[in-house]
């Protein structure tokens, strides 16, 4: 899957998201799973939620760390993919 290529998606309906502190906890209503997202995983999940292009995000994670593009496209594409499995992320 290349992450640059998927146009439409959106996060499922039925989760609850909860902040606490620098940990997003992610619970599906679905499954009864509950996800535990760290902070960089949070910003790409907060971007995720307000239907930012993967492209923008991208682009705006090179903005804001010290990594090269592919470190950051990969990183991206696994946290997306994983999201995908879990149920988190619809397409």
């Amino acid at each position: 899957m290349n992450i640059l290529e998927i146009e439409k998606y959106s996060v499922s309906e039925n989760i609850i998201v909860k902040k606490i502190d620098d940990v997003i906890m992610v619970y599906n209503k679905d499954n009864g799973d509950m996800y535990e997202i760290n902070d960089v995983g949070g910003e790409i999940f907060d971007y995720l939620q307000q239907g930012v292009a993967i492209a923008e995000i991208i682009t705006r994670l090179e903005a804001d760390y010290d990594a090269t593009c592919d470190e950051i496209e990969a990183a991206t594409q696994d946290f997306l993919i994983r999201m995908i499995e879990l149920g988190v992320v619809l397409l």
